[in-house]
């Protein structure tokens, strides 16, 4: 199945926020590359991604036709109120930078290492010592750092965001 983009018309059916082509020239601003042959399934993978993210945004979705987190009211962003008919740039940032991240591990259920129990060193003089590894499983956020920057990226459009020099909290009067 081809792209379906999401414009922010609540487009049914829609799994990507960003076109093949315009995510290869976003990459190319950040001086990555994603690869041509699995861009659009990254690009499908990421956009699932993002939806485990949800919890952490600002505002609701506008509708119950829409696949994706956005459209999303209210919205803002630093500072700035956004319409709720406005895909963030920071949203497709965030998506380009999880399908690369998808390109090295899989986002949605990434593989846990780790070395916790694991045997370091072994002594046999009659008494029989075992030393293990010291450490922790890996969280798939963890286990990435372009997952990790996909993360950053979202952080204007979180709840986190407002009221700190990334946004502002508004009180609305008579707002219905």
């Amino acid at each position: 199945m081809a792209l379906v983009i999401e414009d922010g018309s609540q487009v049914a059916g829609s799994n990507s926020y960003i076109s093949v082509t315009d995510a290869q020239t976003l990459a190319d601003n950040f001086g990555i590359t994603l690869n041509a042959a699995d861009a659009e399934t990254n690009l499908k993978i990421a956009y699932r991604w993002l939806i485990t993210q949800e919890r952490t945004l600002q505002g609701d979705r506008v509708g119950t036709v829409q696949t994706g987190v956005y459209p999303r009211y209210p919205v803002e962003i630093r500072g700035i109120a956004i319409d709720s008919d406005v895909i963030p740039n920071e949203l497709k940032e965030a998506q380009v930078w999880a399908a690369y991240a998808q390109e090295t591990a899989s986002i949605l259920a990434p593989e846990l290492e780790s070395t916790t129990g694991a045997v370091k060193r072994e002594r046999l003089d009659g008494v029989g010592e075992q030393e293990y590894f010291q450490g922790r499983a890996l969280t798939g956020n963890d286990a990435n750092s372009a997952l990790q920057y996909a993360i950053e990226l979202l952080y204007p459009l979180t709840n986190a965001a407002l009221g700190t020099a990334q946004g502002g909290l508004r009180v609305v009067k008579n707002f219905s």
